[in-house]
């Protein structure tokens, strides 16, 4: 029969304000005190009461250790370059209401299952190995030989004091454990493995992610777009200016001049690729000026261009995700500050962006004289979104919205409830705490600092004033620095309409966090990567939207074709003409 203590235990970081409590703890039962080195991750193991029943420690691995380096198998040079994807359990220590058998073993493991993930998300970078030294004067190591652990040998008692090693006699058993079949492999091996390399080293495009073959490709949509120029004095298609200018985009450009001049740059190839007309007295194709450039953009029917190309981007993104997997939209606007209309006030967007891709699926033009409201329902209005999720902030917390998705699209939302919807907070803050689940935790690290969330649900109460109600959502949020020092704690709360045998904390966790995605994945990439908000363009509001729309397909392109990093992705597809033609499919 299972033990059921063993079974309700669970092991988690601790909490920023646990940190006092933590060090205390393992001052009083611990023989080498709680000073831990190195990038760090500290552990509690909490019963089905909460009471605490182990400390566990991680750190630096140690500079040198002989059995260890022969049990990887690596060269000198390799061993300090990848000494940091080996972890050190530097302490671990069962306290007095944990002392049952096999809770050593059950803690250890639940840490290994984890410990990896955890380092990702807060030192940026995955471990492969754990090690770890036992005193065999005060144990054997028997819960490491249980947990998997290999016992390397002896150390040679030396230790290392500043930049000298001195002998201390104390000689340890070594142990270590491979967190995957082949870590040793990959901390060996010649070339860096992916598993290795940082985030932002990532870059690689698939300029074959992307589906142009036939009928309905890129350049297929730009052509459907209406040309509004006057027809007199018109040289240039709009389909090949606008191809023209998404090129481009992908290759950087941040304006209408700079697209003018990467457009006089063009080699007469990709001219002729991206349908630029030819001159047959010149025997050469003519690339369009800037004032054209910019005359087009002007005219141009800036909600037909969204439509275009987001339809188009919808379609490419269904076609790569997981057949199983839900499509959730983030819903969110942005002003583009150095643009104005003719009261003077900065354009404000609406847009659409897929969760899982990044990729921007619909933008709306927020009245001038509104908010971004009454462009709810306008920007969905012609997205299929049967049986999707459409996540928001409180802005968009408003019953007709939550009729419009369930109702009339077959779709679910999650949104923010806060002060706008008084009655509605007061209600959900009153659900009693024993009807929330167990609490899902995450953390993630980012700015020098950790996020440790703790996500709870409860299914909505029946008196809720909220159409199609299904459950209720609490998520605490505490921040610290990386030595666990306590910065702020937040709680927000939402509401949606996914049930629980759909969606339950962990899943609905994600998806709160996932949605603050579109001011990552997509704001910050225009204002830092296009330098959106310091353009100073007088001109039409749709030349504004219009630019803004090419961000936004060039971004996705990207995105589809694998980037995570946008800037690195920019300077790469700039470095070849070839790549950005590639990108459109010509």
């Amino acid at each position: 029969m299972p033990d059921p203590f063993i079974q309700a235990l669970r092991v988690r970081p601790i909490l920023a304000g646990e940190r006092a409590r933590f060090d205390e703890e393992l001052d009083r039962y611990h023989w080498l005190g709680h000073h831990l080195v190195g990038e760090t991750m500290r552990y509690v193991a909490v019963g089905s009461g909460g009471e605490w029943l182990a400390l566990v420690g991680f750190g630096a691995a140690v500079l040198s250790c002989r059995p260890r380096e022969a049990w990887i198998g690596w060269s000198e040079a390799q061993h300090f370059r990848r000494l940091r994807y080996v972890t050190n359990n530097q302490r671990f220590c069962v306290l007095p209401a944990g002392r049952r058998p096999n809770v050593a073993s059950a803690v250890l493991a639940r840490c290994l299952k984890r410990i990896s993930g955890d380092f990702e998300a807060r030192w940026g970078h995955r471990v492969l190995a754990v090690e770890t030294f036992v005193d065999p004067a005060r144990h054997y190591g028997t819960c490491y030989a249980a947990g998997g652990f290999t016992e390397l040998g002896q150390t040679s008692g030396y230790g290392r004091a500043g930049w000298r090693w001195t002998y201390h006699g104390k000689v340890k058993l070594a142990f270590a454990r491979a967190l995957r079949s082949d870590a040793r492999r990959i901390l060996s091996a010649d070339f860096d493995h992916p598993a290795l390399l940082l985030p932002q080293e990532r870059l690689m495009l698939d300029l074959n992610a992307l589906d142009f073959d036939g009928d309905g490709g890129l350049i297929d949509a730009l052509e459907e777009i209406v040309d509004h120029r006057k027809r007199r004095g018109v040289r240039h298609s709009l389909a090949s200016i606008l191809a023209i200018a998404v090129v481009a985009t992908l290759a950087g450009a941040r304006s209408v001049a700079a697209i003018g001049e990467y457009a006089a740059d063009c080699p007469q190839e990709v001219l002729a690729r991206l349908g630029a007309r030819y001159h047959p007295e010149k025997k050469r194709y003519i690339a369009p000026h800037e004032e054209t450039f910019r005359r087009a953009l002007g005219k141009i029917d800036a909600g037909a261009l969204d439509a275009a190309m987001g339809t188009w981007l919808f379609e490419q993104a269904k076609r790569g995700r997981v057949a199983d997997n839900q499509l959730v939209l983030a819903l969110d606007g942005k002003s583009l500050r150095g643009s104005t209309r003719g009261d003077g006030r900065a354009v404000h967007l609406f847009s659409a962006m897929l969760h899982e891709s990044g990729v921007v699926v619909g933008q709306e033009e927020v009245d001038e004289k509104s908010n971004e409201i009454t462009a709810f329902i306008p920007l969905l209005q012609g997205i299929d979104l049967t049986g999707a999720l459409v996540t928001a902030d409180a802005m968009h917390t408003q019953r007709d919205h939550a009729r419009f998705l369930v109702e009339d699209k077959a779709a679910h939302y999650l949104f923010q409830v806060k002060a706008n919807q008084p009655k509605l907070l007061e209600a959900i803050k009153a659900v009693p705490a024993e009807n929330f689940s167990p609490e899902h935790e995450h953390t993630s690290r980012g700015h020098g600092r950790t996020e440790h969330r703790y996500v709870r649900v409860a299914k909505a109460p029946e008196n809720l004033d909220f159409p199609h109600a299904a459950q209720v959502i609490v998520v605490y949020r505490e921040r610290a620095d990386l030595g666990d020092v306590m910065i702020s704690t937040e709680t927000s709360y939402y509401i949606t309409s996914l049930p629980a045998q759909a969606a339950g904390p962990d899943r609905l966790g994600r998806h709160v966090r996932e949605h603050w995605g579109i001011e990552n994945k997509l704001h910050w990439v225009r204002d830092w990567s296009y330098d959106e908000d310091r353009h100073q363009l007088r001109a039409p509001s749709s030349t504004a939207r219009a630019m803004a729309s090419l961000r936004n397909l060039a971004i996705s392109l990207l995105r589809l074709a694998g980037a995570t990093n946008i800037a690195s992705a920019l300077r790469w597809v700039a470095r070849d003409h070839a790549r950005a033609t590639a990108l459109i499919g010509v």
